[in-house]
């Protein structure tokens, strides 16, 4: 390893670093505060309706649990009891501010306590960390990554603490973490049961028990809420996600190229290669609670094909330890130069590095510009005057395309009457604008029939019934059986084609279309409206088989 490093400008020292990353974090973070994903009105829903007394659950009666964080949902059951939804957003993403802060620095203590030889090195981590655009949208997203994140980092540090000092208390400080890390985030379950057990085997040592009880107790009483609640282990978005082994990798190792990767470039493995080449030469057991993580989240990564959001939120989570993985990698870097001059080849060396520091430097800074340039055309931010109000009205949040879903909700409100149910795929915004209208989620995540249905459309995760919910087959037979009142889907996302828009059956006569322009294109919004007093053979074929 390389001796501690000798830099004696007080401009770089840790504190200073840290500093200069949070203004960066917090600039990026104050440009898109009022971005937020869709999919966090979801889990709004369901605490509005435990608020109303109805429990958790999408419509009344119907439980099924379509959210992915237990955690961020009792937090926004609390919020909600107090605030207006709106409101509870903006809180959330204000916490979403605080905790990026406080995940730099626990970076930058994740990067010293892996370099204990090269402090200087680590100091940098935050700065590493601070100008991925894909961080700071993720904590202000208003979804549960900013929760995740700072908790598994926690989790990380504290367990490598416990490994170097060999101490009971930081291993049940750890333990805690790492229970609500795994109540926020599922996939994060596996990390501390396989570091332990890796730690025992080289150790020959079991772990402690105060600390196991305090990591399993919960866990155990989770799944027995879930089998009483919902009647299921599993939450239903893990079958209404399931994607095909072989589209769903290719799908993963794309998704992975372009967030775990410096620059988004072939150029940009070096770092990554040679930060695995760094701690393979460790050989440290200090160095296992940020080596499980990485490879649980590229393999769950793979398995679910990535993340259908554009802030990275799947990367999101172990951002602060690849971040501590580049920090390795220059430390990696520099030892293999000073070993390369010992040879006599110290000319070449240094420009052969020279020349290979400033291309990288410059592929990063254009993928970082490039990014920022991307997200700038989008009217995200206001004023300062509109950050800093916690009410402000849902037009004004940017919702992925927030005016077809606004658009959508608007036309459900004119047209379904209250207690009717309409069949669409906008389970966030929609319904929680429409709270007397029951809704049948055509994706399945918060419907559990129709996430366990076949579907041409599975390979892109969940069973999306836009095309073939006229179509016969079990899908068609299940809609029968429901009876929506009304149809409203948004057409042309992700470049669908627009063709079947006028299609019509029997039970459903098409009620009109009507064009949205956002910020991320030209959408179409089809409708359809159930023929009253009618009847197909198919609602007895579905009534027989759901029964």
């Amino acid at each position: 390893m390389l001796q501690p490093f000798t830099v004696k400008s007080k401009f770089l020292s840790a504190p200073a670093l840290l500093i200069l990353a949070s203004a960066i974090f917090l600039a990026i973070a104050f440009r898109y505060f009022n971005y937020v994903e869709d999919d966090v009105f979801i889990t709004m829903h369901y605490a509005q309706n435990f608020v109303r007394g109805h429990g958790w659950v999408i419509n009344a009666g119907e439980r099924v649990e379509g959210y992915t964080s237990p955690l961020h949902l009792w937090y926004l059951t609390i919020l909600m009891r107090f605030l207006s939804p709106d409101q509870a957003l903006f809180a959330t993403k204000v916490l979403g501010c605080i905790l990026g802060v406080v995940v730099l620095r626990q970076s930058q203590m994740l990067a010293h306590l892996a370099l204990p030889n090269n402090r200087r090195v680590g100091d940098w981590c935050p700065l590493l960390l601070a100008v991925q655009p894909a961080f700071a949208l993720s904590m202000i997203n208003g979804l549960e990554t900013c929760f995740a994140t700072a908790f598994l980092t926690s989790g990380v540090l504290w367990s490598m603490r416990a490994i170097v000092q060999e101490s009971r208390f930081s291993q049940r400080i750890s333990a805690l973490f790492f229970t609500a890390a795994a109540l926020t985030r599922p996939e994060i379950m596996l990390t501390l049961p396989i570091i332990w057990g890796l730690y025992s085997w080289r150790k020959r040592k079991l772990p402690d028990p105060i600390a196991c009880a305090i990591y399993a107790l919960p866990l155990i009483a989770l799944f027995c809420f879930r089998w009483s609640y919902y009647g299921a282990i599993l939450p239903n978005t893990y079958f209404a996600k399931q994607i095909p082994l072989d589209v769903a990798v290719p799908m993963g190792f794309s998704y992975c190229f372009d967030y775990m990767v410096p620059g988004h470039s072939w150029l940009g493995l070096a770092p990554t290669i040679l930060g695995c080449i760094g701690v393979l030469r460790m050989r440290s057991l200090r160095i296992l609670p940020l080596l499980v993580p990485w490879l649980i989240q590229i393999a769950f990564v793979l398995r679910a094909g990535g993340d259908w959001m554009i802030d990275g939120r799947f990367y999101a989570t172990v951002s602060p330890l690849f971040a501590v993985l580049w920090c390795i990698a220059i430390v990696t870097s520099i030892s293999m130069v000073a070993w390369l001059k010992t040879k006599g080849t110290a000319s070449i060396v240094n420009i052969g590095c020279g020349a290979f520091a400033i291309a990288l430097s410059g592929v990063v800074a254009a993928d970082t510009i490039r990014t920022l340039t991307q997200l700038s055309k989008h009217s995200y931010l206001h004023d300062l005057a509109w950050v800093m109000q916690p009410h402000a009205p849902y037009e004004r949040w940017r919702v992925g395309n927030p005016q077809g879903f606004l658009r959508t909700s608007q036309w459900i409100s004119q047209h379904a009457q209250p207690g009717e149910t309409v069949l669409t795929t906008e389970m966030g915004l929609v319904p929680i604008q429409n709270p007397q209208i029951r809704f049948i989620d055509a994706c399945g995540l918060t419907d559990t029939t129709i996430a366990r249905l076949p579907g041409y459309r599975r390979g892109r995760g969940g069973v999306m019934a836009v095309h073939e919910w006229m179509d016969p087959g079990p899908l068609n037979d299940y809609i029968e059986f429901r009876k929506p009142d009304w149809v409203v889907f948004m057409w042309d996302q992700g470049g669908e084609p627009l063709t079947g828009m006028d299609k019509s059956s029997p039970t459903y006569q098409p009620s009109g279309t009507y064009a949205v322009q956002t910020d991320f294109g030209h959408f179409t919004v089809a409708t359809w409206r159930r023929i009253k007093n009618t009847s197909t053979t198919n609602t007895i074929t579905a009534r027989a088989e759901l029964h």
